[in-house]
Formats: structure tokens, sequence, C-alpha cells
């Protein structure tokens, strides 16, 4: 499993319960593959401390469900977590254990 991975959130999509996100998201920093538990911290909180751990369910590329997502790619992912709420457009999701 890589031991980095970071996603911009660019746009939260409506999900299907509180504890769901499905946003679209651009991998900025190494590969997001399934599974993995990414921290998620709001651009007006860079500081602060980073919410619940978030696991990546799914990724959808062009349409098709895929495993992992590289570096400059976008695509729609869902993430399952307690801090699912909380995301927004400009968040960074950083893994939560490299």
């Amino acid at each position: 499993m890589p031991e980095k991975a970071a996603l911009s959130v660019l746009e939260v999509l409506p999900a299907p319960t509180e504890l769901t996100a499905v946003c679209v998201v651009r991998c900025i920093e190494g590969t997001a593959v399934l599974g993995m538990q990414f921290l998620g911290m709001p651009p007006q909180e860079e500081n602060g401390d980073a919410h619940a751990p978030l696991t990546l369910e799914k990724i959808e590329w062009y349409g098709r469900d895929v495993e992992q997502l590289d570096t400059v790619h976008s695509g729609k992912v869902t993430l399952r977590g307690e801090s699912a709420k909380t995301l927004t457009p400009g968040t960074t999701l950083t893994l939560a254990h490299p």
C-alpha cells in the first residue's frame, strides 16, 4: 500500500447518509487506494486539529469504478466516517496512517 496520499476536495455532492460523503477530488500527492483512511483539514482550520478519520470506500474515474486514484487525476469518491458532514470544497484529506 502506498505510504503517501493526499486529496483535495473540489466539490461536495449529496450523500445518502450523515456518515457518508460523496466528493469530487483531485489526488495531489501519492496514490489513494480503496480502504485507506484520511484525515480532513478544512482550509479555515489549517492550524487546528484534523477531524475523525474517513475511510475511502469507492473511487469512480470517468464513470468506472477503480481501486486507486493517482497523482494529478480527479475522480468521484465515497468516504465514510463520523466527520463526513464536515467536508467542504478546499478541504485537504491526508493519509491518516502513513
